[in-house]
């Protein structure tokens, strides 16, 4: 994974945070879809710095910028208070939604005992962010005063969103119907921008791809997250693995025209970031209805639960393939928090596969998963007809997380199938040996395969081999 200092969410988990009114700039590069009201303003010429990355931009999208837009350089101070919120920003109500919020976390299993979210979200967004765009004022600000090599590449990326908003509007992101709609926009929109950054990287002089490399590190070292809990890390960061490999698919088969038309009309949820083919099909979710509130309990909030929410919940218990199969048989799902007399919070989650044996494999799994729940959870799976149910509540604080946390390792390797599939297209392969080839890769992988430490040389045979193999059998 590329550490964030280079470069919503699963949509239960940023839905919750919106409670706290996040402001999700995501690892060093991001959108800002903050409450700022100062309205746009539109300088009548580019700063003379940035007119070669505004060329770049254009070219490599194919559009032309209707109009400038303003860069704010501003000090490490000012910028890091505009990415963070202090505990004493919020009010005693916005607390106590941070506390629901943490609870709702344990219910699921993705994080044990008493995380501290307030400070995770700022680790993760003060420590790698270098500069954003602001889709509400129409501006870029930037980490520092200084226009090093980092920061040019971080240009490429911020520019890329500005010429989205131009053409494609991004303050749509906040009137989409669904947590899941608003999870595939933001994906697409961030690994439109991280393609094209990728390719201003690749186009630098070898002195500069050093600068670039040396500056990247060591705000990578400076970011403070290593130790909040990883699925908070890939939640923030999944748009930037996922986003581009899915951005990648999209160019294989269309170029910057397919890229267009998906920003246009972007998949109608997460489920297409997970398994683009159902993008392609033009495969649309399932409805299904959201769980009513048990009698004498208070509702804290509902909407889509979230492919991506299913995955990371199912990957840090059991085994990521069967996971991944759970997620590829997602046809529709909601999901309801609430409050119990006592002030404990629950968590109902409902599912429904493409088919009834999808929905029949998922109601297997989460036994499995209860299995290994703590008994103060009080989780229990249900089989409803088309539906399977998940209900589970907060263990309490001094409830170990069960499993590992190999959260980001799972992400990716739903990244790297969409990869495999972006080769398969270039190579003008049909869909379904893309799908078949890819899907066979994973098949032969496992976790430990993407772990940092593991001997990259070995996995990069190992994937290769498997690849072959995989391409052989199709």
């Amino acid at each position: 994974m590329p550490p964030p200092a280079k470069r919503k969410k699963a949509p239960l988990l940023i839905s919750l945070a919106a409670l706290i009114v996040v402001l999700l700039v995501l690892g060093g590069v991001g959108v800002y879809f903050g409450t700022r009201d100062d309205g746009p303003h539109y300088p009548k010429e580019w700063d003379s710095r940035v007119l070669d990355i505004v060329s770049f931009d254009e070219h490599e999208r194919g559009l032309t910028f209707k109009h400038p837009v303003a860069i704010e350089f501003m000090s490490e101070d000012d910028f890091k208070a505009e990415v963070t919120s202090s505990d004493e920003e919020l009010s005693a109500d916005d607390k106590a939604q941070i506390a629901q919020i943490e609870a709702s976390y344990r219910s699921l299993g993705l994080i044990g005992g008493d995380v501290d979210l307030l400070k995770s979200e700022n680790d993760i967004k003060g420590g790698g962010t270098l500069a954003y765009y602001s889709p509400k004022d129409k501006k870029v600000r930037v980490r520092g005063t200084e226009l090093d090599v980092a920061t040019k590449v971080t240009l490429a990326h911020e520019l890329t969103h500005a010429l989205q908003d131009q053409y494609y509007d991004l303050n749509r992101l906040d009137k989409m119907k669904t947590d899941g709609e608003a999870t595939a926009f933001r994906a697409l929109v961030e690994g439109d921008a991280t393609t094209v950054e990728n390719a201003y990287i690749d186009q630098l002089s070898a002195a500069d791809k050093a600068a670039y490399e040396e500056q990247n590190k060591k705000q990578a070292d400076t970011a403070d997250y290593g130790n909040d809990p990883q699925v908070l890390v890939a939640t923030f960061t999944s748009p930037y693995i996922v986003g581009p490999s899915f951005v990648g698919v999209l160019k294989a088969k269309g170029g910057n025209t397919a890229i267009n038309d998906a920003l246009q009309n972007p998949p109608q949820s997460e489920a297409a970031l997970l398994d683009i083919f159902t993008f392609l099909d033009g495969t649309a979710p399932i409805a299904v209805e959201t769980p009513a509130v048990p009698g004498g309990d208070e509702k804290v909030d509902d909407g889509d639960f979230g492919a991506t929410t299913w995955f990371l919940m199912l990957a840090q218990r059991l085994d990521v393939h069967e996971a991944i199969k759970a997620v590829d048989g997602w046809g529709g799902d909601s999901y309801l928090t609430y409050s119990e007399p006592d002030g404990r919070v629950c968590t109902k989650a409902r599912y429904q596969g493409k088919t009834q044996a999808d929905t029949d494999h998922m109601y297997a799994l989460l036994q499995q998963w209860v299995s290994q729940s703590d008994a103060e959870s009080g989780a229990r799976a249900t089989a409803e007809g088309q539906y399977t149910d998940l209900v589970s509540c907060d263990p309490g604080k001094s409830a170990a997380l069960k499993g590992d946390d190999r959260s980001i390792e799972a992400v990716q390797m739903l990244g790297l199938r969409l990869d495999v599939v972006t080769e398969a297209f270039k190579e003008k392969a049909s869909a379904s040996l893309a799908e078949c080839a890819s899907n066979g890769l994973l098949d032969q992988l496992d976790l430990a395969d993407f772990d940092p430490a593991a001997d990259q040389d070995a996995v990069r045979a190992k994937v290769q081999a498997a690849l072959s193999k995989s391409v052989a059998a199709c």
